[in-house]
């Protein structure tokens, strides 16, 4: 039996390969993002770095073996969607989209969660 959407890197010991296992279970979970803090304090900055790159690279290998499509081709689609959507959902995500969002807060209460 052949196991869907699975990654299989260079064999070898890998900057980040821990973070990575623990960034792929807490996505499973949807807890990935809510969880960086943690990760970082029990993994390490760089480890978190190289571990999701090392995730969204065997992520993007996976879903162009299941789909058929070369990986340049996917990124690419991949990319400009995320232009598309990044403009058009989000307009906060540009630093002007930030300053306006924030505009007459503190500093304090912008860098403090839910201030």
């Amino acid at each position: 039996m052949q196991r869907r959407g699975r990654f299989r890197g260079q064999a070898g010991i890998w900057t980040g390969e821990r973070a990575a296992t623990d960034i792929l279970v807490l996505a499973r979970k949807g807890r990935a993002f809510a969880s960086l803090d943690t990760l970082i304090a029990r993994q390490g900055g760089k480890h978190v770095l190289y571990g999701s790159a090392l995730t969204l690279a065997g992520t993007i290998q996976a879903w162009a073996a299941q789909t058929d499509t070369p990986i340049s081709e996917l990124v690419r689609k991949l990319c400009a969607e995320h232009r598309y959507h990044s403009q058009i959902s989000h307009p906060a995500a540009t630093m002007r989209g930030i300053r306006r969002a924030n505009a007459g807060r503190s500093w304090a209460s912008v860098a403090t969660p839910g201030g």
